[in-house]
């Protein structure tokens, strides 16, 4: 039997992998809380680096800032 060491995820591997509720609790997390969850919800993923952690939360702000800019019906397939 052999034993495999886990990789730690970058934060493109990490960004993928998240589920909405997860990607939530990140973007409204302050610092501390951001630490809570890398040692806790996302030991199992490698586990995360801070810097990783701290990616992935710049690119979840940037991305809701992008969609805060645009009225949030024009995105919608139906019509109103």
């Amino acid at each position: 039997m052999t034993i495999t060491t886990v990789k730690p995820k970058t934060a493109k591997q990490l960004l993928a992998r998240l589920t909405e509720v997860e990607r939530i609790g990140i973007r409204s997390a302050s610092p501390g809380r951001l630490e809570f969850l890398r040692l806790s919800s996302l030991a199992s993923d490698g586990p995360v680096t801070a810097q990783a952690l701290a990616e992935v939360k710049e690119i979840l702000d940037a991305e809701f800032q992008s969609f805060e800019c645009r009225d949030w019906w024009v995105t919608q397939t139906w019509k109103l």
